[in-house]
């Protein structure tokens, strides 16, 4: 599993994906955090939470595709691929109110 992490400052703000998993039984996946991770400790928190990365959800000067990184979060925290998932995009969010540590 890939893990990154970001130091964010006053001013500045991270961008990621949030999926929500609901199975064939309309049951929702939640997860949580491990203890010993930086940010959210023990946290409840969605199926799956992926921070966009220049590196790998870029080409050249392109923009990512957030459908690409939410799959990447489905294989990276839940090895699920393509095939075994239908993945849709219904809301779209941004938060600019965040608080640094």
């Amino acid at each position: 599993m890939l893990h990154t992490s970001a130091l964010v400052v006053e001013g500045e703000c991270s961008f990621g994906v949030n999926v929500a998993v609901v199975t064939a039984d309309h049951l929702l996946v939640v997860t949580r955090r491990a203890d010993n991770v930086r940010s959210g400790p023990g946290l409840w928190g969605s199926s799956v939470n992926e921070g966009l990365s220049r590196l790998i959800d870029s080409a050249g000067r392109n923009a990512p595709d957030l459908h690409d990184v939410a799959r990447r979060g489905m294989r990276e925290e839940l090895s699920l691929e393509p095939p075994e998932y239908t993945l849709t995009m219904p809301a779209f969010v941004l938060g600019m109110d965040r608080t640094t540590r």
